[in-house]
């Protein structure tokens, strides 16, 4: 029998989640080894953070659409799509969908990527924008440097991959794949669970909804849990969510502020709305003072300045991820956005890093580590050289992070 580390990644799993009553098992296993909040990396995509150490602008990423017109490098995988016109828009939501779905079908076709969607960025400016990491977090291709994959594959350690879109991230999905598969001589299982995700976004992070389901969530990680330690000899048990959940109680039509303006979207500008983050591309100067003027007076977010850029690692050598990013203040949604057009959702994610409820859990459980409970957060960067350290692999020479757990 072999040792086996599992990482869960618990998909918008907040700290304050972790309590004796709604999640027992999980609240005995922090309390038995290494727990913490753990902050992520800002924006949308912090997979980066924790597979391989980087911040956004090491990874090139940072969100789920970058800027790509077919006059640049790595363009649009939709950009066959040009000539929609803006009529499809007005479309009812079902044939929408359907198009939505044969688009994919396409551009799938003549790309090598499987994950690609249109969100509800508008048809006729599909062709401007691509999904900034377009392969599966295990491919060799994520990103251009080693995640903890690229090293599993290269020390010829055997690992066991669960995640979108090849696999339903379910608690119960996830629980009947490791009853077949985690076997011996696996040494890595990576499970995202997302479970929490969706029940956040529907109902809002204090819902009873999100009690009942924390409930199942836990009691399906025990099981696993159990599952590993009779299959091998010795486990590192590891949960983390990659972000938090924030209740939504205000929403910022900014869209309905720019046509105020008379700004249209790929007339002076192109522009995306995240949810809680607005990117601009400015096409000229005077757009671009317009822009800035509006954005200027709404009550409820700011324009990231060069010092916002310098502290959060967003300092691309390229402009695919905005020239100007405006970040909504916690609990304000924007919408109608370019991910939910017809009805806000009650919880949300993807706000400055250092605020709590954006923060998500960490617990990391297994033989000779010691019992540790921090309040300050710590860097979601360094859980890639903790997998190291618990995997026994070398981190690469070019990571200077430490391992939140040692010896």
């Amino acid at each position: 029998m072999t040792s086996l580390t599992v990482f869960v990644m618990l998909d918008a799993c907040r700290p304050d989640y972790i309590k004796k009553k709604a999640t027992p098992f999980l609240h005995k296993l922090a309390s038995k080894g290494f727990s913490s909040p753990v902050e992520p990396t800002f924006g949308f995509e912090p997979d980066a953070a924790y597979l391989a150490g980087l911040y956004p602008d090491q990874a090139d990423g940072g969100a789920q659409f970058c800027y790509a017109p077919n006059h640049i490098p790595g363009s649009s995988p939709f950009g066959f799509a040009k000539a929609l016109p803006r009529i499809l828009n007005r479309m009812p939501e079902l044939p929408q969908k359907i198009l939505r779905k044969l688009l994919v079908i396409i551009a799938r076709q003549r790309s090598d990527s499987p994950n690609l969607s249109t969100a509800r960025i508008p048809f006729h400016l599909l062709h401007l924008f691509t999904p900034a990491m377009s392969h599966n977090l295990d491919h060799p291709q994520f990103l251009n440097t080693s995640t903890i994959f690229d090293l599993l594959r290269t020390t010829s350690k055997p690992y066991l991959f669960h995640a979108a879109p090849e696999f339903r991230v379910t608690m119960d999905a996830a629980l009947k794949r490791a009853k077949k598969e985690l076997q011996p001589p696996l040494s890595f299982a990576f499970f995202h669970i997302g479970n929490l995700d969706g029940v956040g976004h529907r109902y809002g992070p204090d819902s009873k909804e999100i009690q009942l389901e924390l409930s199942c969530v836990d009691n399906g990680l025990e099981q696993l849990y159990k599952l590993a330690k009779k299959r091998f000899a010795s486990i590192n048990f590891i949960i983390m969510g990659d972000h938090g959940m924030i209740k939504v109680d205000q929403l910022l039509n900014i869209q309905k502020h720019l046509e105020k303006q008379s700004i249209t979207n790929n007339e002076l500008c192109s522009y995306l709305l995240d949810s809680t983050m607005a990117r601009f591309w400015f096409k000229t100067k005077k757009a671009k003072t317009r822009i800035r003027s509006v954005l200027a007076d709404l009550p409820n977010g700011r324009i990231l300045t060069q010092k916002d850029r310098d502290r959060y690692h967003l300092n691309w050598p390229h402009n695919r991820f905005g020239d100007l990013i405006y970040i909504a203040n916690p609990g304000t949604l924007i919408f109608p956005n370019h991910f939910q057009q017809h009805a806000p959702v009650k919880g949300m994610h993807g706000y400055a890093p250092e605020f709590y409820g954006q923060q998500a859990a960490l617990l990391i459980n297994g033989p000779g580590i010691s019992t540790q409970h921090q309040s300050k957060p710590a860097d979601m960067r360094q859980i890639f050289p903790t997998l190291c350290w618990l995997l026994k692999i070398d981190r690469p020479a070019l990571c200077r992070l430490e391992s939140l757990v040692t010896p």
